[in-house]
């Protein structure tokens, strides 16, 4: 099986993993399963480290195999100036 790769930021107080929304689909999952304690820019998506990357992983490791790509940033990461996850569902 190919492995897809994941993209793990993180800076000096959180983490996220970037997934885009075929992703979360493909993982029969939807926006709305996801706090907003995660951030979302289009159809790309940082889930939070603490529950929504781990519910994420759960699912979609059922049927894909992960590569983590890791980016530390030694400030304050960009993903904090994004739009958090409203819930909302994209049709």
């Amino acid at each position: 099986m190919k492995k897809t790769p994941i993209w793990f930021h993180s800076d000096s107080r959180h983490a996220w993993i970037e997934v885009s929304l075929n992703q979360i689909q493909s993982a029969g999952l939807l926006p709305k399963d996801f706090s907003i304690y995660s951030y979302r820019n289009g159809f790309k998506f940082y889930l939070e480290e603490d529950s929504d990357a781990p519910k994420f992983l759960h699912h979609y490791k059922k049927t894909h195999e992960v590569e983590f790509n890791h980016i530390n940033y030694d400030s304050d990461c960009w993903i904090r100036d994004l739009e958090t996850n409203k819930n909302e569902t994209f049709i």
